[in-house]
């Protein structure tokens, strides 16, 4: 954990690189999003980089297909993306129907947005973390077909991109009430505060006594993985249970003073370089879920880090003394059984999402 007022400036996102095809309109949009943003961007464009408004520019890193024949390039795109954001009004014509047939023919997630009407930018957010994109393929019509579109484009992706993070921020205040019907339902007690401390209370539902965080944040748990399969885990005391525990490097979002609403994937970013002294290339959402219901109402998101380049001693901060072990992530249970380490049990939870992760 971590109570200074700085934060690492870090592109608060999941989606890694944006591809489109060059043309001028929404695909045009995506690429100088990208650009601005500081994203990874690519593609496919035709043989001679050709668009309606003649040569794509240099700057714009896009491939040329052995073709001139735009829907060549349309489908590699397709192909080589985990997913295709499809922006257009009233109805899809054209190349932008060909990008969604051939999306639906290759089984590849796709989702469509009218820009003519309401936008919830939480949809797309939600797509985007649901379907693990880490490269999204963007597509809709060119300038001339519709005027303004490359503009309106533009806007809608930078807003898009400008949110995080995105994992559902499951705090206890952020629940819809759906998730607490049951007591509704079952007519219980209100909940009441019986103790309050500097960082959590203690809170009593007629006679169930359970403990929150003051921030009513999640934690941020982070499975850092090497090229060569090697899982960065930490070694820390821990007053509670009076040992040292293995575990994931973790901590909380938003307990920084003035950044109290700290995104979560930012909030990763941190914890990994403040106790590992690694950054990592490559960010990518797993799972979220309660830690210890029946003690707590606090929650933890767990995000898969690879990529891994070593920036600093790490250790923690605010007298942590954190220890690193980088073990192979098929060993770690034998690791950890032969050592007779104790262990915060999420560890185990946080292994299992990435591996299934990294198969899929």
């Amino acid at each position: 954990m971590n109570r200074r007022k700085d934060s690492v400036s870090q592109r608060n996102h999941g989606v890694q690189r944006i591809v489109s095809g060059g043309q001028t309109g929404v695909d045009r949009a995506a690429l100088n999003v990208a650009i601005e943003l500081g994203i990874e961007h690519g593609g496919w464009c035709p043989r001679g980089r050709r668009a309606e408004d003649g040569v794509i520019a240099p700057r714009y890193q896009l491939q040329e297909t052995e073709s001139t024949d735009y829907a060549v390039r349309t489908k590699r795109n397709v192909e080589d993306s985990d997913g295709t954001l499809i922006l257009y009004r009233e109805r899809l014509m054209r190349g932008t129907l060909l990008t969604h047939q051939l999306a639906k023919r290759l089984g590849k997630p796709t989702l469509r947005v009218r820009i003519d009407r309401p936008i919830s930018i939480d949809r797309i957010v939600r797509w985007l973390c649901d379907n693990s994109i880490c490269i999204l393929n963007v597509a809709g019509p060119r300038a001339s077909s519709q005027d303004g579109i490359e503009q309106q484009a533009y806007d809608l992706l930078k807003k898009t991109f400008s949110v995080s993070p995105m994992l559902p921020d499951v705090s206890p205040q952020r629940l819809r009430p759906s998730h607490r019907v049951h007591s509704t339902i079952m007519n219980e007690p209100s909940i009441s505060t019986v103790w309050q401390g500097k960082h959590i209370h203690i809170k009593r539902q007629g006679t169930w006594e359970f403990v929150s965080r003051n921030t009513q944040r999640p934690a941020v748990g982070i499975v850092a993985i090497h090229d060569d399969g090697r899982v960065v885990l930490v070694e820390q005391y821990r007053p509670p249970v009076g040992a040292s525990l293995i575990e994931l490097p973790a901590g909380l979002a938003g307990d920084n003073i003035g950044a109290e609403d700290e995104a979560l994937l930012l909030a990763a970013q941190r914890e990994l370089a403040e106790e590992t002294g690694y950054t990592a290339a490559h960010w990518q959402p797993l799972l979220s879920g309660y830690s210890s219901p029946g003690l707590t109402d606090e929650s933890i998101c767990f995000f898969l880090a690879r990529g891994l380049s070593k920036t600093s001693d790490g250790g923690g901060v605010d007298g942590e003394s954190i220890q690193l072990h980088e073990i192979p992530i098929d060993e770690v249970l034998h690791w950890l059984s032969s050592r007779h380490h104790a262990v915060d049990i999420k560890l185990l939870a946080g292994l299992f999402a990435a591996q299934q992760a990294m198969q899929s």
